[in-house]
């Protein structure tokens, strides 16, 4: 049986990281590979750069347009869109540098798995610098991963998901959802319909950190207070909220009866009442993996830290 990955790779200005991502992705000791190269709309070098490496691999390498929508737009439209799917997929970050061996991780977890059930691998990360030193690695979660977490919380980053076909489906099945997050939305889809997951503690790349990313370090107390602080001042009740609705819309039909119920609560989260906000959550059963998080959820469940859904419970 083929083991082949499709890479999945979204760039935007990347010339400054892109040569040591691509570098990382030559050095995988599973070299059955593709790469699929989604750019949004680069001036720079990226598109010569990614030309260049094409020309020393043989892998094949494909470059599309990508929808100029923002990140989690471009991975899923490339993600739900592929021309030659296979069997397992990686989403890949212009700016990381992957370890040798995170593709063979990916797929010893992956395998073992039935493979007409979705099923997710993702880890930790190691931080490195803007040149390469080492700054830390991210939270080593111990609480559960699953729906109710799901619900308010990501467990890790895109950049170290790689997941089976019937994963990808979830994706097809679902269409251009709006949604903060690409990995956030496959996180909620993938536990929501009862998938196979697997949170490998141990960092598979080098999550680079410079002024340029789109979400840093999640770990340390000042780290955690920022994210607590976002909580508080409605930016992370509006991404909830913005998957709540999406999934209410676009993806009842793939969570599981119970996950349906916890869905259906959840949206409570949104309501003006007090009463109906606390009944929500404790209902659902939503948390987050920190007791600094979860705390701003409790502030956030009293004081209306979610936006109120305007649109009516059926739009």
């Amino acid at each position: 049986m083929t083991q082949t990955v499709a890479i999945l790779l979204c760039t935007f200005q990347g010339e400054r990281w892109l040569p040591e991502q691509l570098e990382s992705l030559r050095a995988q000791t599973h070299d059955d590979w593709t790469l699929t190269v989604s750019d949004d709309g680069s001036t720079d070098d990226t598109l010569q750069i990614v030309r260049d490496f094409a020309a020393r691999v043989p892998q094949p390498v494909h470059v599309r347009q990508g929808p100029r929508r923002g990140h989690a737009a471009n991975f899923l439209s490339l993600s739900a869109s592929l021309a030659d799917p296979a069997p397992y997929c990686a989403w890949c970050d212009q700016d990381d540098i992957w370890h040798p061996d995170h593709l063979a991780r990916a797929l010893d977890a992956l395998r073992v798995r039935d493979a007409s059930r979705p099923a997710l691998y993702c880890s930790r990360t190691r931080w490195v610098s803007e040149n390469g030193q080492v700054m830390g690695v991210s939270s080593d979660y111990r609480r559960p991963a699953g729906f109710r977490h799901a619900l308010v919380q990501c467990l890790a980053g895109g950049n170290t998901m790689v997941f089976n076909e019937a994963a990808r489906q979830l994706l097809v099945r679902t269409g251009a959802a709006e949604v903060p997050a690409h990995d956030w939305w496959l996180y909620l889809l993938l536990t929501g319909c009862g998938g196979q997951l697997v949170f490998d503690r141990v960092p598979s790349l080098d999550y680079r950190q410079h002024t340029g990313n789109l979400m840093g370090r999640n770990r340390g107390w000042r780290a955690q207070s920022a994210r607590a602080r976002k909580l508080l001042q409605g930016e992370y009740g509006r991404w909830v909220v913005d998957n709540l609705d999406a999934l209410h819309t676009r993806a009842r039909d793939v969570l599981t009866p119970e996950n349906v119920r916890l869905l259906d609560a959840a949206r409570q989260l949104q309501s003006p009442s007090l009463r109906a906000r606390w009944q929500g959550w404790r209902q659902s059963g939503a948390y987050r993996q920190t007791a600094l998080g979860q705390l701003g959820l409790l502030f956030a469940v009293l004081f209306g830290g979610f936006p109120q859904n305007t649109r009516g419970e059926d739009d």
